[in-house]
C-alpha cells in the first residue's frame, strides 16, 4: 500500500535526526538539542520543568493509559506523540493546546475521535492509526485546516458527509476500515494528493470521483469496485495507481490517457486478454502488473 506509508510529517524528520545523533553519544538521555532545532522532550519530568519552551514533546511506547492532566501546562506545544500505548480516551485538556500541529495517537485503544478535536484549529497532521475506532465525528468538516488525516486499521463504517469541507486536505489514509461508499460530493476535496483506501468494502465510486485532479498516489486495493466512474479519465496527474484485487474486467478507456503514470497494478481483476493488450499498448512505458 502506497499512500500514508511515508510520513512526510516534521516529527518524523526530528526522530530519525535524534536516532542519529544518539548513536554517537549517550543513549540514556531523554533530550538533546539539535542544531537549528527545538528540544524533543522524552520524558514528562524533564518537560515540566520548563513547560514554556516544551514544542516537541513524544511519550510514545510507555504504558501511559491515559493523557497525562499534565498535558494542559504545554502552552507552545506544536508535536506531541502519543504513539504505542493503551490510552482510551482523549481527555478536554488536551483541546487546550492551541498551538498544537501535530497529534499522534496512533496504535492505542481509542474508541472514538471526540468532536471536539476541532477546537485545535492550527492541528495539520493526525494519526488515529491502529485503534478501535467505528465512526469519525460528524462535525469532521471543522477541521478545514487539516493536511494529512491517517486513521489506518479502525472500524470505520461510513465516513461523515462533511468530510468534503476538509478543503486542505492532502493526504487522507483509511485502509484496513470497513467503508462501504464515499459521499457523492467527495470530489470537492480538490487539493487531495494521496489517497489511499485499500481493504474497505466499496463496490463503487461516486461520480465527483473524477473531480479529484490533483490525486498522483490512488491506491483502493482489496475492494469490490467492478466499474469505474467516466470521470475517473480526468485523474491525468495520477503517478501511481493500484487497483488490484477487485472485480473490474473493464478500464482501458478510464486509463489510456494517463501518461503520468509510472506504476500500474492491476493484478486480481477478470480482465479479459483483449483489455491486458490495450493496456499494454496504450501504456507502454508504465510498469503495470497483471
Amino acid at each position: 500500500m502506497y499512500v500514508g506509508q511515508n510520513k512526510g510529517i516534521l516529527i518524523v524528520v526530528i526522530l530519525a535526526a535524534f536516532s542519529l545523533a544518539q548513536c554517537g553519544g549517550n543513549s540514556e538521555k531523554t533530550l538533546i538539542k539539535l542544531p537549528k532545532d527545538p528540544v524533543i522532550y522524552k520524558s514528562l519530568p524533564d518537560a515540566l520543568l520548563n513547560p514554556d519552551d516544551v514544542k516537541i514533546l513524544t511519550l510514545s511506547n510507555q504504558n501511559l493509559e491515559n493523557v497525562p492532566p499534565e498535558i494542559s501546562k504545554f502552552k507552545n506545544l506544536e508535536i506531541l506523540d502519543l504513539s504505542f500505548n493503551k490510552i482510551s480516551v482523549l481527555p478536554e485538556n488536551l483541546f487546550t493546546l492551541e498551538k498544537l500541529t501535530t497529534l499522534d495517537v496512533n496504535t492505542n485503544q481509542l474508541k472514538e475521535l471526540p468532536p471536539n478535536i476541532s477546537k485545535l484549529d492550527n492541528l495539520l497532521d493526525i494519526d488515529i492509526s491502529n485503534n478501535q475506532i467505528s465512526a469519525l465525528p460528524e462535525n469532521m468538516g471543522d477541521m478545514f485546516y487539516i493536511e494529512t488525516f491517517r486513521a489506518v486499521n479502525n472500524r470505520i463504517e461510513n465516513l461523515p458527509a462533511s468530510i468534503v469541507k476538509m478543503k486542505k486536505l492532502k493526504n487522507l489514509a483509511l485502509w484496513q476500515n470497513r467503508i462501504s461508499s464515499l459521499p457523492d460530493d467527495f470530489g470537492n476535496l480538490k487539493k487531495l494528493k494521496q489517497l489511499g483506501l485499500d481493504k474497505n468494502a466499496l463496490h463503487s465510486l461516486p461520480e465527483s470521483f473524477g473531480e479529484l485532479k490533483g490525486l498522483t498516489h490512488l491506491s483502493l486495493t482489496h475492494n469490490f469496485i467492478s466499474q469505474l466512474p467516466e470521470k475517473f479519465k480526468k485523474l491525468s496527474n495520477l503517478k501511481i495507481l493500484y487497483l488490484s484485487h477487485n472485480n473490474l474486467n473493464y478500464v482501458s478507456e478510464s486509463l489510456k490517457n494517463f501518461v503520468k503514470i509510472k506504476e500500474l497494478r492491476l493484478d486480481a481483476n477478470p480482465l479479459p486478454e483483449a483489455e491486458i493488450n490495450l493496456l499494454k499498448n496504450n501504456l507502454n512505458e508504465t510498469k503495470i502488473v497483471f
